[in-house]
């Protein structure tokens, strides 16, 4: 477990991260003589239409394994609303859950007054839960809500560098194979912190016309000086 080496993503929501992750999976994990031969693998068994989500947990005789922070929040969240994980990965900013009534599912976009973000919640969850209207958060601020606002601010600031780092040592204890692990999902300077604390690398995945979401998960990571990145991929086609 010592001599793992941690490679960190970090980038906005839909720089590239998962697909990054995948490629390198496909690199450290098959041997291939030419760049084509890995792009083929790439193509054929992990692309975004082959496999959608960057999560790639193969336990035994592999090399690379991708894992995301917010792997165990999703899994909450599924758990404590009641809706497949998948929605999680997939619905993000399409679905919506009624945070303060009966959390209804829905897909039908509801109006914009009573779209709220979990900052709002955070900041005034006495006037929304004591409310006659029903107000809504898409999956996106679900997360952020329970992973920053309840789980992050109330248990831990490391609750889920922890999960990660307790997993590894239980699946991978005995591991005489695994070399690298791709953290997908770096979002806060803890976990930034971690990956280097662990001798580990970073990498800062740019993308044009990619816009910074309003909130802490996408906010925090820009404290962090370009230059502190190991590598930083322009992901430009």
């Amino acid at each position: 477990m010592n001599n793992l080496l941690y490679i960190g993503l970090n980038g906005y929501a839909g720089a590239g991260k998962d697909t990054v992750a995948k490629m390198l999976y496909v690199i450290l994990n098959t041997e291939w003589e030419h760049k084509e031969d890995a792009f083929k693998r790439f193509q054929s068994d992990f692309s975004t239409s082959v496999r959608p989500y960057a999560t790639i947990k193969n336990f035994g005789d592999v090399n690379c394994t991708c894992i995301a922070f917010a792997d165990r929040l999703k899994q909450i969240c599924a758990d404590l609303f009641g809706i497949p994980i998948e929605y999680f990965y997939y619905n993000k900013g399409t679905a919506w859950i009624c945070i303060n009534k009966d959390f209804e599912y829905t897909e039908t976009h509801p109006a914009d007054e009573y779209i709220i973000t979990a900052e709002d919640y955070y900041s005034c969850k006495d006037n929304y839960m004591n409310s006659t209207h029903r107000y809504y958060m898409s999956l996106r601020e679900i997360l952020v809500y329970v992973g920053t606002y309840v789980c992050q601010y109330t248990i831990c600031r490391n609750v889920f560098v922890n999960s990660i780092s307790n997993t590894l040592k239980n699946k991978f204890h005995n591991d005489q194979f695994l070399k690298y692990v791709i953290c997908t999902d770096v979002r806060f300077v803890h976990e930034y912190d971690f990956i280097k604390k662990n001798n580990g690398i970073m990498i800062n995945i740019v993308r044009k016309g990619v816009k910074q979401a309003d909130d802490i998960a996408e906010h925090e990571m820009d404290m962090i000086d370009p230059e502190n990145y190991n590598y930083i991929i322009k992901n430009d086609g």
